[in-house]
């Protein structure tokens, strides 16, 4: 067991630590910042051009877009997914939402990548997001649509007569 003394100690180093961490984050930050403003006006707008199309797609992969903390450009974080499904059940489909925890964030326009939901909350980019995914009610039930049956999938060998 660790006494008031230690505890002490430990804590003030904790806090310590945090900030040399969050002093690293800011600098690596500002780094990525300035070599890419440092970069012709053309290539900035090409890069974030393709940023843009690229994190379009990566939005239906499981992505989530936000702006780069460095150059502000549409970048991609990733996460766990928490808590309950929340299930809405249309006429045509099944709508399935989870909330999803960042802890991945990249800008392929500068370069920036941040790894860790405490790094990702002091850059701003932390936020909790909602992952939306949609099925169909056979694929989502495991319904069987009989004009599509082979039902000799099903029967075990006893029942053949061949």
């Amino acid at each position: 067991m660790l006494g008031s003394e230690e505890a002490e100690f430990a804590e003030e180093n904790l806090h310590k630590i945090e900030d040399i961490a969050l002093k690293k984050l800011k600098k690596s930050i500002e780094s990525f910042k300035i070599t890419f403003d440092a970069k012709e006006e053309s290539i900035r707008k090409e890069l974030r051009a393709s940023a843009k199309v690229n994190s379009k797609i990566l939005s239906f992969k499981g992505r989530h877009k936000v702006e780069c903390p460095a150059c502000q450009s549409v970048a991609t974080v990733i996460g766990k997914e928490i808590g309950a499904s929340k299930i809405e059940n249309g006429e045509y489909e099944v709508v399935v939402r989870r909330s999803v925890i960042p802890t991945e964030f990249d800008c392929i326009a500068c370069g920036l990548k941040i790894r860790g939901y405490p790094q990702l909350v002091a850059a701003k980019i932390g936020d909790y997001y909602t992952r939306r995914t949609t099925y169909s009610p056979q694929d989502y039930y495991g319904l069987i649509d009989p004009s599509y049956l082979d039902p000799s999938e099903y029967y075990g060998e006893e029942f053949n007569n061949e």
